[in-house]
This record gives structure tokens, sequence and C-alpha cells, in this order.
């Protein structure tokens, strides 16, 4: 399962990619993305993940999101 029989990505191809991402980390990947000219024919779609775990699984499950970046970001002791 999952990418070992992938053997080539054509860009090319029209593909959509839905990531779900909190909302510090859309506004540092969607402006990289928008401005990455090497994509091709793909689109990345950002939406914010659910509150509840237990959605966020669900939506994966059902593969209505391709990707799911969780990352907490602690402030650091100064």
């Amino acid at each position: 399962m999952g990418l070992s029989n992938v053997h080539s990505f054509d860009i090319q191809s029209k593909r959509t990619f839905h990531v779900l991402l909190n909302e510090p980390m859309m506004q540092l990947l969607q402006p990289l993305v928008e401005a990455d000219t090497s994509l091709g024919n793909c689109e990345i779609c950002f939406g914010l993940t659910p509150p509840q775990e237990d959605d966020l699984f669900s939506i994966l499950s059902l593969q209505k999101a391709d990707l799911a970046i969780d990352v907490e970001i602690y402030p650091t002791a100064g």
C-alpha cells in the first residue's frame, strides 16, 4: 500500500491533492505552493484540520483528504 506501487509520477497529469493542516502551517505553506512553478498540472488545496481527532481520522479513512499535517508549535523559553 502507499507509494510502493508508484513507479513514476507525471506532473503534467491533472491531479488535485487535498491537504489538511492548522492555520499557522497553512500561512507558512500556502504562499510557497502558490509560488512553486514546478507543480505542472498538479494543484494542492489546503483545508483546516477538524478540531476533533476522530473527525480527522474519518476524513482520511474516507479518502476525502490525501494528507494531514498536524504540528503543534510550542513557545520557547526566552
